[in-house]
């Protein structure tokens, strides 16, 4: 809640300043979802939303192992092409899918570099905005995002 600072920009700074919550979501079992987040800012402030978690059962894990970065992005953000180098190599089957915010594909011009780990995308006739990367084939499927911004 940002309606009781007195600062025009209100940022959280300590553990008080966050909320908690939780939401069952085990009426979607087995359904591919998608989680939006609306929000009321009564100061026209900024939002900050961290340390979303979605798991299985009713008692959150006491740890998550950390997550092997299997695609890396650079430049990022990026004004025009973005290169993606993935820690396995990219099949020739594997399917490519942009996403935007709202989770609809886009069709972006891509090409598998010489190295078969490594993969171009043509980001320069791309809104500005936040974009998901899905490389997936038989045996894996990996997500990164990135920024495109003129």
């Amino acid at each position: 809640s940002t309606n009781d600072t007195t600062e025009l920009d209100f940022t959280p700074t300590f553990e008080w300043d966050w909320t908690k919550d939780t939401v069952n979501l085990s009426a979607y079992a087995g359904q591919d979802i998608l989680l939006q987040f609306r929000t009321i800012n009564r100061r026209g402030n900024n939002v900050f939303i961290d340390n979303v978690k979605v798991f299985v059962g009713n008692n959150e894990p006491l740890s998550v192992q950390a997550l092997k970065n299997y695609l890396s992005i650079y430049p990022n953000p990026t004004s025009g092409e973005v290169n993606i180098v993935s820690a396995f190599p990219i099949s020739e089957q594997a399917q490519i899918s942009v996403l935007n915010s709202l989770g609809k594909v886009v069709s972006v011009p891509t090409s598998v570099g010489s190295r078969s780990n490594t993969l171009q995308l043509d980001a320069s006739q791309l809104p500005d905005g936040l974009y998901l990367i899905v490389v997936a084939d038989e045996a894996t499927r990996s997500v990164a995002r990135f920024v495109k911004h003129r």
